[in-house]
């Protein structure tokens, strides 16, 4: 009767402990984890923009809906950058170049996006899906069969880390993480990492080489944003159209001038009148030259523009005929490529 007693005190007591003692978080299971990497392989390799988007964790969407939509108020930014007298040109190529940048991202044109007004209208997913590059991988025939094969699981690993909240400075989590990779016949890689959210596995990364097109999602970074890289190229080309003007400019005097004379002129400066060459061709970015290059066999001249300071912009000609102003623009990268082809110019017969 006492060992009874005692078997039932021992009994109650650890019921008692469990009933206080906090209750272990159960994590999803492997299984689980590699149907979640699968779903976010399939909508990749072969989903709608809408369905990759829906395989992302919550908090990954989020961000990349704050991006698409703060996207008209950072272009009103980056505008803001230019001087003054530039910011419309500036505007103008910047958003011709969002737009190229966008087509070159959907080459079977499945978006419609065809002006600036089409990037705006494009929801968060269908960005997403054009800066990973969903659709340059789905339209590409050569990449078909390897999207085709069958992808075997090759990995997979569920492990715990801790890190610094990237919102929350300072402040540290022990996190659940499990990986998944995958390989097919090609050798093409896909791997693909979520975090524990409770009873489930949510995205936060993939990383995927596929013959010549890789892609990564990271979750520090999610969204690289494309005015970053086309901000440059829509400056100089701002920049750069300064150059242009001045150099049409230029390009009348001269006409007017041979149309007074019936002589080329050899300088600029000998068609202005009295106007220095700085106030009348010297702009914030560009300069022109006061030589006017002449092709020998042809009444055929051409006018440069150099760089006040960034050479990066580079180095502009305008070719033009004397006769009815019919006129070409080119563009050197470095003086030395400049002065190889005014040489050019000035021998060829």
């Amino acid at each position: 009767m006492r060992k009874m007693i005692v078997c039932s005190f021992t009994a109650l007591m650890l019921l008692a402990l469990t009933a206080h003692s906090p209750a272990q978080a159960q994590n999803p299971g492997g299984d689980a984890l590699q149907k979640t990497a699968a779903g976010l392989r399939d909508a990749l390799l072969n989903g709608t923009p809408d369905e990759l988007f829906n395989k992302l964790a919550p908090w990954m969407r989020g961000r990349v809906e704050l991006f698409d939509e703060r996207l008209p108020e950072q272009l009103r930014e980056y505008k803001e950058k230019m001087p003054e007298k530039m910011r419309e040109e500036y505007e103008k190529e910047l958003q011709k170049a969002l737009v190229e940048d966008m087509a070159d991202r959907d080459p079977e044109g499945k978006l419609g996006v065809k002006v600036y007004d089409d990037v705006i209208k494009l929801s968060a997913a269908q960005m997403y899906s054009l800066e990973i590059g969903q659709l340059v991988l789905q339209a590409n025939a050569d990449l078909k069969d390897r999207r085709a094969a069958k992808w075997h699981e090759v990995e997979r690993a569920i492990y715990q880390a801790q890190e610094e909240l990237e919102w929350d400075e300072g402040e540290t989590v022990l996190r659940t993480y499990g990986k998944v990779g995958y390989v097919n016949r090609f050798m093409d890689s896909l791997v693909v990492t979520c975090v524990a959210d409770g009873e489930t596995w949510q995205v936060v990364q993939f990383k995927a080489v596929i013959g010549d097109w890789d892609a990564v999602m990271d979750d520090n970074e999610l969204m690289a944003n494309p005015l970053n890289e086309l901000e440059a190229v829509a400056a100089a080309e701002a920049k750069r159209s300064e150059a242009e003007q001045l150099m049409g400019s230029a390009r009348n005097q001269c006409r007017v001038h041979y149309s007074k004379t019936a002589i080329e002129p050899k300088l600029l400066s000998d068609t202005l009148n009295g106007v220095t060459l700085e106030d009348a061709f010297g702009g914030v970015y560009f300069s022109l030259r006061d030589k006017v290059y002449k092709k020998p066999d042809m009444s055929r001249g051409a006018i440069v523009a150099e760089p006040n300071e960034d050479d990066s912009l580079g180095w502009g000609v305008l070719y033009f005929n004397y006769s009815n102003g019919d006129s070409d623009i080119e563009w050197y990268a470095s003086e030395d490529e400049l002065e190889r082809a005014l040489k050019d110019f000035e021998t060829a017969r």
